[in-house]
């Protein structure tokens, strides 16, 4: 160890460490030795046979070496191909390192260990799995028998291993400086010039498709690793607990029991690490896979402007791609890193950052080559070797795209004259894209989702709307849906809203449309009661379904269940998990994640068993406590949500049994009407869901709330209130439960009234007292071929009006109105009906 630091350069170790950044000092190379041995030809009167070797001495830059001197790799030289069996453990040292699941920070095991990343907060960060053992590359030997080693004429076919690399690169936030950003929601772009960066290279062993899968930043799989001795450094074959395992040491190994598994180090990774300048650069790019191909024409194409801008070989400089985990909402932005490999750096990058223009230049250089290439002619070609083709992004082809290249670059460019000095580009707005991007990734989910004999089907069309949506097709229903929908009161919702996606049932009419919110929460972290108040208008309306889905519920549908706190509630001590298996044998649900109920419901909607789970799972949380409107607890109630959602539950009784869960911030509220219960009735249940995000609300609570409501919105009596909506007066615009306010003078409009959606029930009250003749419910308008045209909730054929809810259908010879155009109406019916 000693011989290998004195072998260092002293100017090389303070470039390395920064120290020196006028000093460039290419990497450490490794070392490879091979030994070449063979029998000694037998001299008469020697007893033995013994053999003689040959040493010879290889380097390889670090970055070649990585691969190409790693184990079971073969190495061709003076006419000899050797493979790299042996470590020298004489000048590396095993050492335990501790990764981060998420993100690419990584550091030396110490005593103490933080329960969350240090970089991104990720809480998988102490699990054991994220510890392992790597060694430093710095020395490998090839023991071969001479005659074995000789190159014949007709084996000159190269046999190179393949292994799993991943380059993790890290720097302190002190390390940045000149940042400069394009403040655009439609293009967020931004750059900064780390004066430090360290980039470690880690060989997780060959590529394989099975094995142990272990997840670091953000990539999970198999990571084998290469199984050595831990004395003498050599590397094993097979499975060292398999009772045919055949160890091998070297002849001076010191450990005693050749088979026993203590002498092994099962899983060792190899790694090369240094420090250079760098320059890290916010794309307008999503971390989706259908983004690849934008990003890898960007790689291209700066690659490309990098030449044209430096008119020479820039092959220390290398691009890499970096994802940076948001702690909130664990998204990542995602960043190219172009960084210089000789350690220490050379300057170019630093040219680059004279102003901030330099770097618009490369993408300009870059953008005109794109379209002067003569390839542009071609129809069928979409890049060449003329422009975006290179040797190194061979495999990179098919995601390589010309027109790709020149659509990002130029958004970019149209925007350089807005460009600004910044702190940094992490600090730089990125809610449209990522908001784009969810939406995006929500509909692949939709489209690609199966689960047994159920497969879903997704395509583009123009819906009945006559707007741009898709066609959804999942079992043997089929829906519509439509992106940025927008309601209010002309839609029977009393506060707007604009949804991110309507799913419209289609041939079938017991089912709702469903709404859907797809959330992050760094953006609607500020809004919690605001959007509580959305939800609940459109779900009082009585003509829709809410749902909401967060980022890692769609995001990590098929991987893993989400680990928000909503899994505590729906599972003991908050829900009574015996009380609920006698209620509702069937149990799985509770489970499953928003995305998989989403999923189930659209593929089998049937709204009365969600109501049934719903009133079990209420009904699973109440305490056997007979409480009434002059207890202490209904008192604490009330001060959590408003006077109509009271005055709705009051009118149902004076005596309930009560259930109250709390934690943390959230407090859940069930009530069950005593006599109810007694005769088995479960149907008047309620529960109330109160988030107080005044405090230090996480998105653990956030999102758990918005799974129960999922869940409680089909109560009769469901309602989700916080302390902010409550204190901003975000309620007061919805109508709670009119239908247990009114009954009409005669019994053929109370028949009516209690039909009819909740959205027309104010309708059919006025128009009760109004003399009025009777409407039918749900008639569907024909065209003259008996096709249906359109859909009323009331209308009268004779007198050829309808009454719709949602958006107007103009429809011929028929006036149509809203269900809040009372006045208008009933004057048309009575001037009609007396012609």
């Amino acid at each position: 160890m000693l011989h290998a630091i004195q072998q260092r350069d002293t100017f090389e170790f303070f470039t390395s460490e920064g120290l020196l950044p006028n000093y460039a000092f290419p990497e450490s190379g490794v070392i490879l030795k091979s030994v070449i041995y063979r029998q000694k030809q037998k001299v008469e009167g020697d007893d033995g046979v013994g053999y003689e070797t040959f040493t010879f001495e290889y380097e390889r830059s670090g970055g070649s070496a990585i691969s190409e001197l790693a184990p079971h790799n073969h190495f061709y030289a003076g006419g000899r191909k050797v493979k790299v069996d042996q470590i020298d453990m004489n000048v590396s040292e095993i050492e335990t390192w501790r990764f981060c699941d998420q993100c690419s920070y990584a550091e030396r095991e110490s005593v103490e260990v933080e329960s969350k990343c240090p970089n991104c907060g990720s809480n998988m960060w102490a699990d054991s799995g994220q510890k392992r053992q790597l060694l430093r590359m710095k020395q490998v030997m090839a023991n071969t028998n001479d005659r074995a080693s000789r190159l014949k004429d007709d084996s000159e076919q190269r046999d190179p291993a393949f292994y799993t690399k991943q380059l993790l690169i890290d720097f302190k936030k002190e390390h940045i400086q000149d940042a400069y950003a394009i403040e655009s929601e439609d293009v967020p772009f931004g750059f900064e010039f780390l004066r430090k960066a360290r980039f470690r290279e880690i060989n997780f062993g060959e590529v394989s498709l099975t094995g142990e899968e272990v997840s670091i930043a953000g990539k999970r799989m198999p990571r084998n690793g290469f199984i050595i001795c831990k004395y003498c450094g050599k590397v094993q074959d097979g499975n060292i607990k398999d009772p045919a395992f055949k160890p091998k040491h070297s002849f001076s190994c010191e450990c005693h029991d050749t088979k026993a598994e203590e002498n092994f180090i099962e899983s060792l990774y190899l790694y090369r690490e240094f420090n250079s300048e760098a320059i890290r650069l916010l794309l307008p790019i999503t971390t989706m896979a259908i983004s690849d191909e934008k990003l890898h024409s960007l790689i291209a194409a700066f690659h490309m402007g990098l030449k044209e801008y430096f008119r020479g070989s820039v092959d220390h400089l290398k691009v890499s791609v970096y994802d940076e985990v948001e702690r909130e909402d664990n998204y990542k932005r995602r960043y190219l890193i172009l960084y210089d490999t000789i350690p220490g750096g050379t300057g170019y990058l630093r040219q680059l950052m004279r102003d901030g223009k330099p770097l618009f230049d490369v993408l300009r250089r870059a953008y005109d080559k794109l379209m002067g290439c003569g390839c542009n002619q071609d129809h069928t070609k979409d890049g060449c070797y003329q422009c975006l083709y290179m040797y190194k992004n061979n495999f990179d082809r098919p995601l390589i795209s010309r027109e790709r290249a020149k659509e990002i670059i130029k958004s970019i460019l149209e925007y350089q004259d807005s460009i600004k000095k910044v702190e940094s580009v992490s600090n730089v707005s990125v809610n449209g894209l990522f908001d784009s991007e969810l939406e995006e990734r929500f509909l692949v989910e939709v489209g690609n989702y199966k689960k047994g004999a159920i497969q879903s089907r997704l395509k583009p069309i123009i819906t009945t709307r006559h707007r741009t949506g898709y066609l959804l097709e999942i079992g043997d229903q089929s829906y519509e849906i439509e992106q940025q929908v927008e309601f209010g009161k002309n839609n029977g919702v009393g506060i707007a809203s604009r949804a991110d996606f309507v799913i419209y049932p289609l041939r079938n009419n017991t089912m709702l449309p469903i709404v859907v919110f797809t959330d992050g929460f760094t953006y609607h972290k500020a809004r919690i009661g605001k959007d509580s108040a959305q939800r609940m208008a459109l779900q009082a309306s009585g003509q829709y379904i809410v749902w909401s889905l967060t980022w890692e519920d769609v995001f990590q549908n098929g991987q893993k269940q989400p680990t928000y706190e909503f899994i505590n509630f729906l599972n003991d001590p908050y829900l009574n998990g015996e009380v609920f298996r006698q209620l509702h044998q069937e149990r799985t649900f509770i489970g499953e994640s928003n995305f998989s109920w989403l999923m189930e419901l659209l593929s089998t909607p049937d709204i009365p068993f969600w109501k049934k789970r719903a009133n079990h799972a209420a009904m699973s949380m109440l305490k056997q406590e007979v409480i009434n409107t002059d207890h202490p607890k209904w008192k604490e109630f009330q001060q959590k949500c408003t006077e109509e959602i009271v005055e709705a539950i009051e009118l149902l009784s004076n005596q309930f049994i009560f259930g109250m869960n709390e934690s943390k911030n959230i407090s859940i509220y069930a009530f069950g009407i005593l006599n109810d219960i007694k005769s088995k009735n479960f149907d008047n249940t309620s529960a109330h869901l109160y988030l107080n995000d005044e405090m230090d609300c996480g998105v653990d609570e956030w999102a758990g709330t918005l799974r129960l409501y999922n869940l409680f919105q089909f109560l009769k009596y469901g309602y989700l209130t916080t302390r902010t909506g409550l204190i901003s007066g975000e309620y007061n615009g919805i109508a709670f439960n009119t239908q247990n306010r009114y009954k009409a003078q005669s019994s053929e409009w109370n028949a009516i009234y209690e039909e009819v959606l909740p959205a027309a029930k104010d309708l059919v009250q006025f128009l009760s007292d109004k003399s009025v003749p009777l409407p039918e419910i749900g008639y569907e308008i024909c065209d003259e071929d008996g096709i249906v045209i359109a859909q009323s909730e009331l209308a009268w054929p004779d007198l050829q009006i309808a009454v719709m809810l949602g958006e107007l259908t103009i429809v011929k010879q028929w006036d149509v109105f809203g269900v809040n155009d009372t006045e208008n109406l009933a004057a048309i019916i009575k001037n009609k009906g007396q012609k």
